[in-house]
C-alpha cells in the first residue's frame, strides 16, 4: 500500500463510552453495519461473535476491525472502555482488506492518540477531525502492518490492474446504472470471461459487487440526519418505485430502508 495514500474517505462516528457497572453481562445481538467499524478497547475484555459461529476475545490495548455487511455481536462485562470510529474507506483500501473481523495491537504510541483523543469526548470538547483522522488512519496502517508480518491475511480484492480500477470506479460512483455488459466491455473482456476474472479476484460476482455497492452508499444517506424520504433515496440511486428499491436493500441488509434507518445500532 502507498504509504502516502489515504485510507479513510470518510469519518461518520466517534464516540467513547464506559459502560457502566451491573450485575448482568452486557449482550449486543447480531447485527450489521453499512460503514467499516473499528473499535479500540482500553480496559476491560469483549467477546466478539460472528455469525458463522467463530468468536474470540479482545482486551485492552487491542483493536477490532469489523467489515460492512458482516454480522456480528458482542457480549462483555460491566465497566468495559472503548472508543468506536465508523467510517468509509475510499475504494483504493478495499482490496488490502480481508471480508471478515481482524484483531491487531495498539502499539504504546498510537494508544496515547487513542486516549488523546478519548480525553477531549470526556470532556465534551469538540474532538479535533484532524485527531480522529490520524488515529483511524494509524489504526488501519497497523492493521495492515500486522498482517504483512505475519502472512496471516489473503488478499480478497484483485492484483488485476483492470479489476482494481473497475473497484475504484464503482465504488466512486455507486449512484451509476451499472451493467455486467459495461464493466466488461470496460475491460475489454466477453461478459462470461469478465465474470470469472472478477469473482476469481475479488470473491464475489460482479452483480454482487454492483448491488452491495450501491445499497451500502444508499444506507448512508439514510443515516444521515438530514436524509431525504425513501422514495428520494431510491431515486438517488436508480430506482423508480420505492418497491424495487426496498427488495434491493433487504437483500443486501435483511430489513427495508425504512426499518434500517429507524433501528441504526450503536455497536
Amino acid at each position: 500500500m502507498n504509504g502516502r495514500a489515504h485510507l479513510v474517505s470518510e469519518l461518520s462516528v466517534f464516540h467513547f463510552e464506559i459502560f457502566p457497572f451491573k450485575a448482568q453481562l452486557y449482550r449486543i445481538p447480531l447485527h450489521v453495519h453499512h460503514t467499516y467499524q473499528l473499535d479500540l478497547y482500553l480496559h476491560g475484555q469483549v467477546m466478539v461473535r460472528c455469525e458463522s459461529g467463530e468468536h474470540f476475545l479482545a482486551g485492552p490495548a487491542e483493536g477490532v476491525l469489523i467489515p460492512p455487511l458482516f454480522r456480528h455481536g458482542f457480549e462483555f462485562s460491566p465497566g468495559l472502555t472503548q472508543a468506536t470510529f465508523k467510517l468509509e474507506l475510499h475504494p483504493h483500501a478495499w482490496r488490502c482488506l480481508v471480508p471478515r473481523v481482524q484483531r491487531f495491537r495498539i502499539p504504546p504510541n498510537l494508544l496515547q492518540l487513542v486516549l488523546a483523543a478519548s480525553e477531549y469526548w470526556s470532556r465534551e470538547d469538540d474532538t479535533p477531525t484532524c485527531l480522529l483522522l490520524g488515529v483511524a488512519e494509524a489504526c488501519l496502517g497497523e492493521l495492515l502492518r500486522t498482517n504483512a508480518l505475519h502472512e496471516s491475511s489473503s488478499q480478497p480484492a484483485s492484483g488485476n490492474p483492470r479489476i482494481s480500477a473497475l473497484i475504484q470506479e464503482v465504488g466512486g460512483n455507486p449512484e451509476r446504472a451499472w451493467s455486467v455488459a459495461e464493466l466488461a466491455r470496460m475491460c475489454r473482456l466477453s461478459q462470461g470471461h469478465f465474470s470469472r476474472l472478477f469473482a476469481n479476484e475479488v470473491g464475489q460476482t460482479p452483480q454482487r459487487f454492483i448491488l452491495e455497492t450501491r445499497m451500502r452508499a444508499a444506507a448512508s444517506t439514510l443515516a444521515q440526519s438530514d436524509a431525504p424520504p425513501v422514495k428520494s433515496v431510491a431515486n438517488i440511486y436508480g430506482y423508480s418505485t420505492i418497491h424495487a428499491f426496498s427488495r434491493a436493500f433487504k437483500k443486501v441488509f435483511g430489513t427495508g430502508p425504512a426499518t434500517y434507518r429507524k433501528s441504526r445500532v450503536r455497536f
